[in-house]
């Protein structure tokens, strides 16, 4: 990729996002980029540039990077004897390209480099969380904070949150009067205290890590207000009830105590339809009373075709199975109709307690996210920082107009590890002056203002609430705006035959029909030379009969007694314990390596290790074990880490708890397969799965 091309698309107008895959050198494709641009735009300034990115450590080595290629090339300039240009950065990686009036001066090129490493401290790059700090102490009073706000930890955070849970339960149930709607919420738990944990959770989750997402669709979701289930009802419950409908009307019953309870259901199974017809969901009395009736019908006394003349046709509607939408069809009997209706039915019980339940914690939180900034005493924490910027963006245009015309051109690095609320807050920084948008789909962005580099293969923190489809979000905004996406497929980390593996391998498990998945690509290219022919991958799977820690025990020993040898230094040796790893998911894999003693004994198994948490050292190692977690929790050492749960958007108990106004309903997808390069035959006694 020639950085100067892409300062040059920049300058004349185009935004570019770059897709820069694993070892491709994207850190220093945007650092060459930038020098190339201030090269290029001779009028550019370093306040008017803003390089942003997501970690403490990535901003201060790319200031750093940044500063001594400008050094270094002063130093060439300056160092260079004559008045030719093209000799003296002939050997530049970056293949750098200059504007007309510097190519055609030594002086100027000096006079330029010169200012540019002068002016350097002027250049705001940064986190993207400082730079909401530095613009929230600069707005202070448009943001509505307090002026002496400080910057709160996570231990801080959840004392706070501590707080104001406790306040929370004391004004709910001891201070004023009882809300009764607490009542079927706790039902639908085994004791009081499950309730309790549950509700901790709930909003812990919410006033910590998903506050956000209320932010994001503080349009669509208003707290107090219902579910749109009208979609829902009728492509799946109106149907049915429906067909009762017209099974009933068309009956003619003989007998008069049949013609009695099909009377009573017909009336409550109008009482059904016209609830769901305008969105509502029925009344519980309703749809017990319903189940009731149905129920004690004798679908024998309902046979006759000339009385019940629907019984000869088919009838069709779409449902679930299992999470996955099919068809139904069946013969239009009272006791089929009975079985799907009954089951309907059930759901909009089940359904109708949470939606009730959603509404008393969507109530909730409001008040719990209140009580939580107040025991913050007027203090941010992270999350609060990214929200109180892009509030101010958004609602002061004043504030939205001073950054646009403050920078001129931004450039962001690690765009993968981007969530939705920094996604805003960066799109509308690069907005059309005069524009205004209120959502990223509405933003217009400034021709040649924005540079972004990422690969989505590579996000990794989803627990931070990144969002690799951002990335695919901002490809289509970029796309709008007339920008290019480009690419940096090629790999100079990795031997070309491990990047071939992970093609072949990743390709099969990335696009999984999930919100959170996408496909797999550009594939990696090998951008270096290969130095052996073994295969840098042995992928084995095993099936239930082996036993993965003999397994794996062998496989070591069998490695060790090879006889390969290793470069070390200078010098080849043979291979050792010291020079093997073993990585594993979780505390609980230490028994890969530390069967119990008998089974040690028993099949001879037992390895030379020490076991650190994350990590195995090899015997000799120099290094002290990891031990942060041990510190964080003393006396724990041998018990595996657990994921916490996260309560929201789940169904617990068949209670959907309800926060967002829309919902999508998720598609299981799956995909299987394995893919095998070049692998080392079993060890004896052990089969590979075929």
């Amino acid at each position: 990729m020639k950085e100067h091309t892409l300062a040059e698309m920049l300058c004349s107008g185009k935004n570019l996002i770059l897709d820069a895959g694993a070892g491709s050198g994207k850190t220093t494709t945007l650092i060459n980029a930038v020098t190339a641009l201030f090269l290029t735009d001779t009028a550019v300034t370093p306040e008017e540039v803003l390089l942003l990115t997501f970690t403490e450590k990535a901003a201060a080595e790319m200031r750093e990077r940044l500063l001594y290629l400008w050094q270094s090339l002063l130093a060439k300039v300056r160092s260079s004897p004559g008045s030719g240009i093209a000799h003296i950065l002939a050997d530049y990686p970056g293949d750098l390209s200059l504007s007309p009036e510097l190519a055609a001066s030594r002086e100027l090129l000096l006079k330029r480099l010169a200012g540019m490493n002068e002016h350097f401290g002027r250049l705001n790059a940064s986190t993207l969380h400082s730079f909401c700090l530095t613009l929230l102490r600069e707005h202070t009073v448009e943001a509505g904070c307090d002026p002496d706000f400080e910057v709160i930890d996570s231990f801080e955070r959840d004392r706070a949150f501590e707080d104001a849970f406790r306040e929370f339960l004391w004004e709910e149930f001891e201070k004023g009067p009882f809300d009764g709607r607490w009542r079927p919420f706790f039902g639908l738990f085994p004791d009081l205290e499950g309730g309790n944990h549950f509700l901790r959770s709930f909003f812990r989750e919410m006033c910590l890590n998903t506050r956000d997402l209320l932010y994001l669709f503080r349009d669509h979701a208003a707290m107090t207000k219902g579910t749109d289930l009208q979609p829902y009802f009728t492509t799946f419950q109106i149907p049915y009830f429906r067909k009762i409908h017209e099974y009933l009307s068309a009956a003619s019953p003989v007998e008069e105590e049949v013609s009695t309870l099909l009377g009573r259901l017909a009336s409550v199974n109008g009482e059904i339809l016209t609830s769901l017809s305008a969105g509502t969901l029925p009344a519980s009395e309703t749809l017990d009373s319903f189940m009731r009736i149905i129920s004690s019908i004798d679908g024998n006394r309902l046979k006759s075709r000339e009385h019940f003349p629907l019984n000869r046709e088919q009838f069709t509607a779409s449902t679930f199975d299992g999470g996955d939408l099919v068809t139904d069809t069946f013969r239009c009997t009272l006791p089929k109709l009975r079985d799907r209706a009954t089951r309907s039915a059930q759901i909009l019980r089940r359904l109708l307690s949470g939606v009730l339940t959603g509404d008393l914690l969507a109530e909730k939180t409001g008040r719990m996210l209140a009580l939580f900034d107040h025991h913050k005493r007027g203090n941010l924490d992270f999350m609060d920082l990214l929200l109180h910027a892009v509030s101010l963006v958004t609602e002061s245009t004043m504030v939205r107009e001073t950054l646009k015309k403050r920078y001129r051109y931004l450039f962001i690095d690690e765009f993968q590890d981007t969530d939705p609320v920094q996604a805003y807050l960066c799109s509308f920084i690069c907005e059309k002056q005069g524009a205004s948008a209120a959502s990223l789909k509405d933003v217009e962005l400034e021709p040649g203002k924005l540079f972004i580099v990422g690969d989505p293969r590579q996000s990794i923190y989803r627990f931070r609430r990144a969002d690799p489809q951002m990335h695919f979000s901002m490809i289509a905004l970029v796309a709008r705006s007339g920008g290019e996406r480009m690419s940096l497929p090629a790999n100079y980390r990795s031997r070309p035959a491990l990047v071939s593996f992970f093609n072949a391998f990743f390709r099969t498990t990335f696009d999984r029909g999930s919100d959170y998945s996408f496909p797999y690509g550009p594939d990696l290219q090998p951008g270096r030379a290969a130095f052996s022919d073994a295969p840098p991958v042995r992928y084995y799977s095993l099936d239930g009969e082996v036993e993965r820690e003999a397994f794996t025990a062998s496989l070591l020993r069998g490695l060790i007694s090879s006889g390969l040898t290793i470069v070390d230094g200078k010098t080849e040796r043979p291979v050792s314990w010291r020079d093997v790893a073993v990585l594993y998911a979780g505390d609980y894999g230490k028994k890969v390596l530390s069967p119990p003693p008998r089974e040690a004994e028993r099949s001879g198994n037992s390895l030379p290790h020490p076991v650190s948490p994350g990590i195995l050292r090899p015997p000799g190692s120099q290094r002290p074990p990891l031990s942060h977690r041990n510190r964080l929790r003393p006396g724990k050492q041998n018990r595996p880490l657990r994921h916490p749960e996260i309560y929201h958007f789940r169904f617990y108990r068949h209670a959907a708890i309800r926060i967002l106004h829309e919902r999508r309903v998720p598609l299981s997808g799956a995909c299987r397969g394995t893919c095998h390069d070049q692998p080392l035959e079993i060890p004896a006694g052990h089969r590979r799965r075929p």
